[in-house]
């Protein structure tokens, strides 16, 4: 099994961070996500919306689980 890369974001409105492990017989998401500012300026939305864009990409990534042949 090929688990996605891990995303870290940085930028003027916060920062996100995704990590996938295996721990066991379970896969475990580590996701972290720090907005600086309580509110974005309306000239500061364009770059805020590429922003969540970049979170909610990571957050659709999917992992495909098949059953062993045995």
């Amino acid at each position: 099994m090929t688990l996605p890369a891990a995303v870290a974001e940085e930028g003027p409105f916060g920062s996100f961070s995704m990590r996938w492990r295996i721990d066991g017989d379970s896969i475990v998401v580590d996701r972290t996500l720090a907005l600086r500012t309580p509110r974005v300026e309306p000239k500061d939305y364009p770059a805020f919306r590429d922003f969540i864009a970049s979170m909610r990409a990571a957050d659709s990534q999917r992992i495909v689980l098949q059953k062993e042949s045995r």
